[in-house]
């Protein structure tokens, strides 16, 4: 009797404990970490990844302040626990093409995305591929799109801060869990006037 009590029991569970597994993974695989050879590409070689100071081109067409904006979404980042340190290094004449110069560059094209691309921002990284080390990441904002530094983001305009934010989990080598149709956050394109 006692051994049919527990097999029913068992069963009875089974189900349940399979939906919060499958729960549960989708809490667990919400980021993706990049690696090469088996390897996380990352700037852990260094004594405080990131090691290295971003600099910012306030070049946007649409708003001011887009150094300021970048730097709130960094210093999330950095007060959210890990042993890392975004730190703001003042600004760079760079625009166009990201280009292994050395900096860690962060700016806004109109020219480096195709007419009509949905894409918000791109973070291009430089690694080792037999250590995975990071050597330098640039980011470049679409400048097709509409910005804003403003507490309140207007329909039809996109928040600096809020897709920098993104951005920098991809200078840590975080990659997506589902291919992006934009960047916006670490999943899921940002809705305009929504961020």
């Amino acid at each position: 009797m006692y051994k049919g009590l527990m097999r029913k029991v068992s069963l009875l569970l089974i189900p349940h404990i399979i939906v919060i597994l499958v729960l549960s993974a989708g809490v667990v695989f919400a980021y993706v970490i990049n690696k090469t050879n088996g390897d996380p590409i990352d700037w852990t070689y260094k004594a405080n990844p990131m090691g290295e100071n971003y600099l910012v081109n306030e070049n946007c067409a649409d708003c001011s302040g887009e150094a300021a904006a970048v730097q709130k979404a960094a210093t999330t980042w950095s007060n959210a626990g890990a042993k890392f340190t975004f730190s703001y290094g003042g600004t760079t004449t760079s625009s166009g093409l990201p280009v292994n110069d050395g900096t860690n560059g962060i700016w806004w094209s109109s020219t480096y995305f195709p007419e009509g691309d949905t894409t918000l921002a791109e973070t291009t990284y430089w690694y080792n591929p037999t250590t995975g080390d990071i050597s330098e990441v640039d980011c470049v904002f679409n400048d097709n799109k509409t910005w804003s530094t403003a507490a309140t983001t207007l329909p039809g305009q996109f928040d600096v801060e809020t897709v920098m934010l993104h951005e920098l989990g991809h200078y840590l080598s975080l990659g997506h869990s589902a291919p992006p149709r934009s960047c916006s956050l670490p999943h899921p394109p940002a809705p305009n006037g929504e961020l």
